[in-house]
Parts: C-alpha cells; structure tokens; sequence
C-alpha cells in the first residue's frame, strides 16, 4: 500500500512539474534603457495542475549563470496560470514580461518570490479579476501593465502597497480604460478604479482617495503659480541686465 501510494505522489509530481527551455540572451530593459541578461521562456504551456517549474534547461552564454538572469520573457506561450517557483533558479528577477498568453488567474502567491521585481507586463490575457491584495509581496513594482485584458472586477485597494510605482497601465479592460504616468493621474486611477471595479463599501477609503487626489490637484496649481512666478522674476532679470549693459 505504501509503495503504490509511493507510486502515486512520484506520478503527480512528473505530471504536475514543469520543465522549461530557455533561449538565454541579451535584452533592452526598456524603461532602464539598459542591456539585461534574458530568459525568453519557449514551449511554455500551463494550467490548474501543471505549473511547478522543476527545472530550467537552456545554454548560458559565455560566463553567465542562473544569477544574471534579471528578465523573463514568456511570451505567445500557453500559459493559463502564472508558473510557481521560478525564483529558485532566478533569484535575481527585475522585470516578467509575460503578455500575449492565455492567462486567466493572477493571485499574490504567484508573485511571492520576485522580491526584486520592479516591472511586471501582463498585456494582451485574459484576465478577469483582481484581489485588492495580488501585490501584496510585490511593494517595489515600478511598472506595471495589465493593457488589453477583460477586468470585470479590481479591488479597490490594488495598488496602495505599491508605494514606488511610476506607471500603470489599465486601459482597454471592460470596468476601466485608463492609464496612469504622472501621480495626479495615479491618484485618479485608484479612485477610479475603486468606483468603478469593486464593490467596495469603505466609505474611509474612498474619502481619503478623494482627499489625496485633491491634495495633489493643489500642489501641482501651486508648482504651476511657483514656475509661472519665478519666470517673471527671470524676464525682470533679464531686464535689468540689458538696462546695465546699456548704461
């Protein structure tokens, strides 16, 4: 009995593993503008059962190991779930751009081990939902997109964990088409994102996105008066100036 159940587990194990081929190479980092070594991820294909990366195989490039490998390229592939365990082999992990798939799931689990990512393109799938805590162990995103997908449903407080982000990318999804690059369109964005995608009933937190968002409205008016002010004061400069180079 032992031994067949033995049997069993090793079975599961084969059947549920994944053995992923890599075409290691070099990468533009886009928004870094910078050179970064690459697994672009080939005959990929994954589902409920079949995600546990078991093993990478591939052929470095002269000198270079699992902990250069700083972006992951899974692209056009036949990936329904996000693979687990892909930090074992790259622990060094800066960016996931993983769009153009047939991914339908995406929970915080699935991102645990990328400490280190601070980009993460999930484009072009076939998203749906969003729980308010998918980042919750991925607090230095920078970058994220999730363009082109099919979010019915987000929850409203997505990205408050995400205290470095730069850009965000929700447009063309049936609950929301917005993008954000700047902190005053951030800011709409969480507002936007909590009216119109979750069920939220925190009145507290949608208060305070309004409030944030007010606040912001009013610093950048008062960076405007400051800039508008201080080229006055430049022309008057200016002014004087050619007054003295006239005396």
């Amino acid at each position: 009995m032992k031994f067949a159940l033995f049997l069993l587990s090793l079975v599961y194990l084969e059947s549920s593993s994944l053995i992923l081929d890599c075409l290691f190479d070099q990468e533009l980092l886009f928004d870094d503008l910078k050179v970064s070594y690459t697994c672009n991820v080939e005959h990929l294909q994954t589902n409920e059962t079949k995600r546990n990366v078991s093993e990478i195989n591939g052929r470095h490039q002269w000198s270079k190991t699992h902990e250069d490998v700083t972006q992951l390229y899974i692209q056009n592939q036949n990936m329904e779930y996000f693979p687990i365990g892909f930090t074992t082999f790259f622990e060094n992990i800066v960016a996931v751009h993983a769009g153009m798939n047939k991914l339908k799931y995406l929970e915080k689990y699935d991102l645990k081990g990328f400490k280190k990512m601070r980009y993460l393109y999930l484009y072009s799938n076939l998203l749906e939902t969003l729980q308010s805590d998918v980042f919750e162990y991925s607090s230095v995103l920078e970058y994220v997109s999730f363009y082109n997908n099919r979010l019915m449903h987000i929850g409203a407080k997505i990205l408050l964990p995400l205290k470095r982000l730069k850009s965000a990318y929700f447009n063309k999804n049936i609950c929301i088409d917005k993008m954000a690059t700047s902190e005053q369109v951030m800011s709409e964005l969480r507002l936007e994102i909590a009216e119109k995608c979750s069920d939220i009933t925190d009145e507290d937190l949608m208060d305070t996105l309004k409030f944030n968002q007010m606040k912001i409205i009013n610093l950048e008016e008062k960076v405007d008066q400051i800039s508008e002010q201080l080229a006055n004061v430049m022309e008057a400069l200016k002014g004087i100036r050619s007054d003295n180079n006239t005396v």
